[in-house]
């Protein structure tokens, strides 16, 4: 799938009231029954949790059944599905073929919700009439002597400006599984894409925001994103990383072109992108075919926005690389190196 299907690719009809979760996974058998509980211990019902085991081999299906045994009841479901290794946006795509909610929450099998966030989000999209409801994210590890509470009133945290500021469709200020979404706005989005493998949540971000989708923000950290697990559906080398940044960066300048969107500084951003991308291409992974063509895309978008930049991108690849190179070094001397991986 690449989000060109039409409309009603996912079935209109819903029950209402119901929320669909839909977590996709894979050899989660050490996390699986956390993040399941914290679905169970939601102050919101009726709700469906749907598990696409994205081909686990550690006995993550064993988890999922015995839990499913011990506590699901009538306002309390779980649909498991098995698949072979599809990723993300495929697990994703056959969970929502599979709902009935009237909205749809997507959940990372890593990651955890807190007790109030169904509730909070349903009652304000119901409240404002929006399709989109975000609330604020917090990071965690495993390893962590203050691991996330759950049940506690969750933290406000105040927008600290504008969500909707230029550049408003390229920085990606919400990650797709986030929110909170109408299962009708989710139909007029389309799929996420499945030829990108991870990352895809970008792109689906661009689209769900020129959708034109009223989108309401709550100011509370809801969300509890896990970082440092291993086995995520979403990561992988630096390599691939790159060929699917490029993909994202590709598919993201078409959907801007295709809407219209001339904003300077939607562009600045992309071209910016595409710099960083070919940095890492050629430092990390010294694929030559990748950094030049980043570097091209580079100089496609900044012709949108600057022609000083444009006539510096269309330097000689060399020397370009060789400014790269040096800026590496000096980043490396001063202990800022960034990594070259991303989920």
């Amino acid at each position: 799938m690449t989000g060109s299907e039409p409309d009603n690719w996912i079935a209109p009809d819903y029950r209402p009231g119901l929320v669909s979760v839909i977590i996709p996974t894979y050899n989660r058998a050490d996390l699986i029954s956390e993040t399941l509980d914290r679905v169970g211990r939601q102050t919101y019902r009726p709700i469906e949790m749907i598990v696409i085991d994205d081909g686990s081999e550690d006995g993550t299906v064993e988890i999922i059944k015995e839990w499913k045994r011990r506590f699901c009841n009538g306002a309390l479901s779980l649909v498991y599905v098995r698949q072979n290794n599809l990723g993300a946006g495929a697990a994703r795509n056959r969970g929502l073929k599979l709902s009935k909610g009237e909205y749809i929450q997507f959940l990372d099998s890593d990651d955890l919700l807190h007790a109030e966030k169904i509730e909070r989000s349903v009652n304000l999209a119901r409240a404002q009439g929006a399709s989109v409801a975000v609330a604020h994210v917090a990071r965690f590890s495993s390893a962590s002597q203050n691991p996330p509470n759950l049940v506690a009133s969750p933290a406000y945290r105040p927008n600290r400006s504008d969500p909707t500021r230029s550049p408003y469709y390229s920085v990606l200020r919400w990650d797709g599984p986030i929110p909170l979404y109408l299962r009708a706005i989710l139909n007029k989005v389309g799929p996420f894409r499945e030829d990108i493998r991870f990352g895809e949540g970008a792109e689906f971000v661009v689209r769900v925001k020129l959708s034109g989708a009223q989108i309401v923000y709550i100011p509370h950290v809801l969300y509890f994103y896990r970082i440092g697990s291993s086995n995520a559906l979403t990561r992988s080398g630096p390599g691939q990383w790159v060929v699917n940044q490029l993909r994202l960066l590709e598919a993201s300048a078409s959907l801007l072109r295709k809407a219209g969107i001339t904003d300077r500084h939607e562009w600045r951003k992309l071209t910016r992108d595409a710099v960083k991308t070919a940095y890492r291409a050629y430092i990390y992974t010294e694929r030559g075919d990748e950094t030049r063509e980043a570097l091209i895309l580079a100089k496609n978008f900044a012709t949108a926005w600057s022609r000083s930049a444009s006539t510096i991108l269309r330097l000689p690849t060399a020397f370009l690389l060789s400014v790269m190179t040096t800026r590496h070094l000096l980043r490396r001397i001063s202990g800022r190196l960034p990594g070259a991986t991303e989920r």
